[in-house]
């Protein structure tokens, strides 16, 4: 998650910035303070057994650049990363890319998008909405937003809109996930052992949630 914030456009904000800013707001936007490729480069100089590079560099291979919040960060983690971490494995979607549209004649159409996850050939988009999850958008955001959407529905590419909420519960975004590897035509197997398991770590640490181990629940 720093790996991807550091090559974001946000800033977490601790619960003190919160309260000195009065804000519910859990982050801020920003420039990117570095790229992946900087890291992967600052990494690749760094000697063999030097404490923490070994691991440093496993989580470095999942990080990626654009970023614009939290919850777009977990999204797609949860998304792309490897099942044996927890995740679902799917094809690697990108982040905060502009696509190239046809121009319509009988219609006012952009030809250029900017969407929050996507994957191409053919085109498919999920859209994160933090609307319902306290995330501060402003009118103009919300606007714009908006046009996408319907810049999506009149051109009938297949797209799926995530909210916070179905985000922070782990059933409804691992159906969720589900829907999107339908819409992908990508065969989802979770055939790892020990996934489900695997999936609500991961899903806890990437959200801040608690977390209580099954062996947790034999001890009761």
């Amino acid at each position: 998650m720093l790996g991807w914030e550091l090559c974001g456009h946000y800033a977490k904000l601790t619960e003190r910035d919160q309260r000195t800013r009065g804000t519910s707001q859990g982050f801020i936007g920003r420039d990117p303070l570095c790229t992946k490729a900087e890291i992967d480069a600052l990494l690749a100089r760094m000697p063999r057994g030097v404490p923490g590079s070994a691991r440093a560099r496993r989580a470095a291979r999942l990080v990626r650049d654009r970023s614009r919040s939290p919850m777009e960060t977990a999204v797609a983690l949860m998304l792309f990363a490897p099942q044996r971490l927890g995740g679902f494995g799917m094809p690697e979607p990108v982040v905060n890319g502009t696509v190239e549209l046809q121009p319509r004649r009988d219609a006012l159409m952009r030809s250029r998008l900017e969407l929050d996850l996507h994957w191409l050939d053919p085109l498919r988009v999920t859209e994160y909405n933090g609307f319902d999850f306290h995330e501060g958008k402003s009118k103009a955001q919300a606007a714009k937003d908006a046009i996408r959407h319907n810049e999506l529905e009149i051109r009938q590419i297949p797209h799926l809109t995530l909210v916070g909420s179905e985000v922070m519960d782990r059933l409804r975004f691992q159906l969720n996930a589900r829907n999107i590897a339908q819409m992908l035509n990508h065969r989802l197997r979770l055939e790892t052992r020990d996934w489900n398991q695997r999936y609500e770590r991961f899903h806890a640490d990437l959200l801040g949630l608690d977390y209580t181990p099954p062996e947790a629940y034999e001890r009761l």
